[in-house]
């Protein structure tokens, strides 16, 4: 094998000879009109690819007469090349066009494919001692180990996410149901609140018609006509029942709204606690099944008929299961982490 040494240098020079044309020029050129080189592009552009090959390559490693080879067929290569590229159609003379040009294909060709013949076979073992074929299977190995590395890391990041997102949701979810849970509860203490007021204006309505009704009937009792006949007898009487009944009859009706408003008011303060009792009981359960019995007993306190005394009502126990079924429905289901 050769070393660094005036062959190989010798080499790289006619190789450097090749690479120094322009490429391009050798096929087309502006002022060759209609002329071109197209027929010998193949053998052109292929040659012009080994001479970069080569001299980024560790040609020193062929033996001598491998590279005195090499170097004798790429000066021919060059020498064709500078004579094409040196050629115009006004320096052709008296030598017809199509001659001129059939002579410097022939020429390419002649020259460009003993070149690829011999110089081919060594671009592949020069390459490899080169090293760019074990650095790029290291590199290759070693991209397949990092891209291994970064999707199990991925894995790890997505799944630390999910759980981190699972936590937020829960979090969430349960944090907008005690804010949920107190806007409810405030409402119906705001309700119940509201309602007292009016029940309380409707006893006072009560007692004062009663006390009305009270008084005109004891001013009509004590109050009598003498020397009246029948007829007036059963005018003044009849006279006398009709206002008793009217104001009967209103005492009635304001006692009546007064329990209703007493009911209603009694009503919304239990569910106002039965909300608190929810959430008091819900953050103290661990387990699943306690706080969906809590939930349900919950629903049950709230939105059920609750019986409070006020007014006498049988409780629907099916309107109570279908009220039940409906929270179990839309309610989202316990967590059972």
């Amino acid at each position: 094998m050769a070393n660094e040494s005036e062959k190989v240098s010798n080499l790289k020079k006619e190789l450097q000879r090749i690479l120094n044309l322009d490429q391009s020029r050798l096929i087309r050129r502006q002022e060759w009109g209609p002329v071109n080189f197209e027929e010998v592009q193949t053998n052109i552009d292929r040659s012009y690819k080994l001479a970069q090959q080569l001299s980024i390559l560790p040609v020193e490693l062929l033996l001598e007469n491998t590279i005195d080879s090499i170097s004798a067929l790429a000066s021919q290569v060059a020498d064709g090349f500078e004579q094409l590229d040196q050629w115009s159609i006004e320096t052709a003379g008296n030598i017809p066009i199509s001659s001129a040009k059939a002579q410097h294909i022939q020429s390419v060709q002649g020259t460009t494919d003993p070149f690829f013949e011999v110089t081919a076979q060594w671009v592949p073992y020069l390459a490899y001692q080169r090293g760019d074929v074990e650095q790029n299977v290291e590199k290759l190995t070693r991209s397949v180990k990092e891209g291994e590395e970064m999707v199990s890391t991925a894995k790890e990041k997505i799944a630390a996410r999910d759980t981190e997102m699972e936590e937020i949701i829960a979090k969430a979810r349960e944090a907008s149901a005690k804010a949920g849970a107190a806007v409810f509860t405030k409402d119906f203490e705001k309700v119940s609140n509201e309602t007292e007021k009016s029940a309380k204006i409707w006893l006072r309505g009560t007692i004062g018609a009663a006390f009305v009704t009270v008084v005109v009937a004891l001013g009509m009792w004590f109050w009598t006509e003498s020397g009246l006949d029948q007829g007036q007898i059963f005018q003044k009487i009849s006279t006398k029942m009709v206002v008793l009944a009217v104001l009967l009859t209103g005492t009635i009706w304001c006692g009546r709204n007064y329990r209703a408003l007493k009911h209603l008011a009694t009503i919304n303060n239990h569910r106002a606690i039965s909300i608190r009792t929810l959430q008091a009981f819900s953050s103290a359960a661990a387990q699943a099944q306690t706080k969906d019995a809590v939930l349900m007993e919950a629903t049950r306190a709230v939105f059920g008929n609750v019986p409070t005394g006020f007014i006498g009502q049988q409780i629907s126990s099916d309107s109570d299961l279908k009220v039940i079924e409906v929270a179990r429905n839309i309610l989202p289901e316990s967590d059972s982490k």
